[in-house]
Order: C-alpha cells, then structure tokens, then sequence
C-alpha cells in the first residue's frame, strides 16, 4: 500500500546518499492542508518550501536529534523547485506574492517596487506577470534562474506554451535594479527549469515540435529590429515637488548606426509625468558626442562615448522617463544616464 506524506521530510544516513530508511523523517506542519514542493540546502539550513509556507530548519548539529524548526514564513512557499534558485547571496525564490531571497539569517522581498497596479497591460506589474494578466489560481510557477557571471537573478513569467508566458524580469544583485524585458523568452514554448551546465553556464530547454534543444543564457546584447528600452518614471526621491531639467548624459557604444521608430538618429527620448496625458515621447533638441554637436545624430561609437542631450529651453517636469528607442539591427549598450535638474521647491499644481 502507497502513502503519501505530504508533511514529511525524509533524510539519507550519513555518506549512503539517495537511501531513505523509513525511520529517517521530520514531520513539519503536520495535517494543514498544505504539502512540500521543494527543497534547498543552505549554509548549515534546510529550507522546505510548502505551498503556501516556508520552514527554515537548523541543521547545524551532527545529530539529527538536535535539528529544529528555525522559522517559519507565511506566504513563501512555492508551487515548483523551478521557482527556487541557488544564488551566491542565498537561495532565491518567486511566488505570487513576489520575488524573495533567504540571506542564511533572514527571509527579504526583493520585488517590493515591482508591485504597482499594471496601467498599460504591459505586464511590468508583478501580479500581471506571474499570472500571465490572467486572474490569479495560487498555481502560478515562474522559472527562476540565476547566471553567475553577471550576478544577475532571471525570472522568466511560466514555463507553459500561454499567451505572455515568455516575459521576463532581470534582477541585478550589484546594482539592486529590475529591468522588465518583454518576451525575453518566446511565448507560447514549453521551457524545462533553469539549470547550469559543467562550466557553470545558465541553461534551459525548449520544446517545440516534440523536440527539446537546450539553450545558453547570454548578457551580450542581441541585435535586432525595433529594440527599445523605457527608464522607469524618475521623480528624484521627492514626487511632490517640479524639477527643471536642462541636460541628460549617457555613457554608450553601438555596433552600428542607431535610429529610433520614427526615423530620426537621436534613439534618445524623454516622456513627462509618466504620460499621464498620453502625450507621446519627445525627442531632444541637441546631441553632443566627443565634442561634435548635432541636432539629428548621435554617432556610432565602437567604445565607451558620452553623449550630452540637451534641450533649448528646460522643461519643467514632477518626473521624468527617458526611453531608447533603437529600429536598427545594430546592437547599443549604456553604461549610464545622468540627468542634470533642478528642483523648484514649488507643489505640483
């Protein structure tokens, strides 16, 4: 007779691994309703991921007679082990309730500015992008992934063939930016979990036509038509009061010349007060780069170049956007933005 334990850990006896004597077991959380989904090792923790919940036990004794429950988190659980990933600052793991990561002494919410209501059903909302803008099951599996060699954690929506499935966040561990890419993955293809290769490599595979192939994570930027990427709405730390803004500088290099949508070769735009009036985004009046001055272009640079945009007369914003909007197959990488303002110490009316 088959049993199923969905409250019970069981443990290997030391040096026999991938044997379970049926006496080596922890019972946790015993009859709630809820049941394991996975398991991480860290440090001298086990984190034994529910549903619904987490458990943090301590390990740290040889004798398995002195473990016991350290914590326990509500609303940290995960439906998958491919919502969980081993990073070199904890053990990283998204739900629908964010994205989180377990440091070795506590449980902290990375996604905290990726909570916002989704206005432009772009689904750079946490809640529309782990359920594909659908209403919310409490099955939602993001696929979490973590490259090492840019200390960058990936979040890809889900792991099924549905409509937005492909979108994806980009956490940053130096920086602690997000970046939300849309389609980052293609939707509507199955993907296994993320994995790593023998060399240390970010992995995944993809089904299409009953086949699987295996595909690399790469931080090189992919040339392609239409690329466009939108700073989030910039309000300098203090949204109640208006900014005059006179210059942005950015640090970048193409591969190639750079045009935006509309046919200009200034792919550097700016948008006021998060558009709230649906005014379209604005090009900038000048362009500076290594001392040469523009209307028009901002020249193709194989190294690191700053390019000053200026403006011939300082707008006066409560915050600002700036969107680079590149319809080339040429690739264009930033270093940095700068923005040179003013505040006017005056309410936004």
């Amino acid at each position: 007779v088959k049993r199923r334990h969905g409250d019970r850990v069981l443990y290997s006896e030391p040096g026999r691994f991938d044997t379970f004597p049926s006496n080596n077991f922890i019972d946790i959380g015993i009859n709630d309703g809820d049941e394991f989904r996975a398991i991480y090792a860290y440090a001298d923790r086990l984190l034994a991921f529910k549903k619904n919940k987490l458990y943090i036990i301590n390990i740290a004794s040889g004798a398995d007679t002195s473990w016991f429950l350290e914590s326990e988190h509500e609303f940290r659980g995960v439906n998958h082990p491919c919502s969980v990933a081993k990073t070199d600052y904890g053990i990283a793991f998204a739900n629908l309730s964010g994205v989180f990561l377990y440091n070795g002494q506590d449980v902290i919410e990375l996604s905290e500015k990726l909570l916002k209501e989704d206005i432009d059903n772009d689904y750079d909302d946490w809640c529309a992008f782990v359920t594909l803008n659908t209403t919310p099951t409490g099955n939602e599996t993001p696929l979490v992934g973590y490259a090492e060699n840019t200390k960058q954690l990936i979040i890809v929506a889900s792991p099924t063939n549905a409509a937005h499935s492909g979108n994806g966040f980009i956490y940053d561990f130096k920086t602690g930016s997000w970046v939300f890419a849309l389609d980052l993955l293609v939707d509507g293809t199955e993907y296994t979990n993320f994995a790593h290769d023998w060399l240390g490599n970010l992995i995944i595979g993809a089904t299409a036509s009953n086949e699987t192939q295996m595909d690399f994570w790469s931080p090189q930027p992919y040339g392609n038509a239409a690329q466009k990427l939108i700073t989030k709405d910039i309000d300098f730390g203090d949204p109640g009061v208006v900014k005059k803004i006179y210059k942005v500088y950015m640090t970048y290099r193409t591969s190639g010349g750079v045009q935006d949508t509309g046919g200009d070769d200034i792919p550097i735009l700016y948008i006021k007060d998060g558009a709230v009036s649906g005014a379209a985004p604005v090009n900038f009046d000048t362009s500076t780069v290594g001392g040469s001055s523009s209307t028009t272009d901002l020249v193709q640079a194989s190294e690191w170049d700053v390019a000053t945009l200026g403006l011939n007369t300082p707008i006066t914003v409560q915050s600002l956007a700036l969107m680079v909007d590149n319809a080339t197959s040429s690739t264009m990488e930033i270093n940095d933005m700068a923005i040179e303002y003013r505040p006017l110490y005056k309410r936004v009316s």
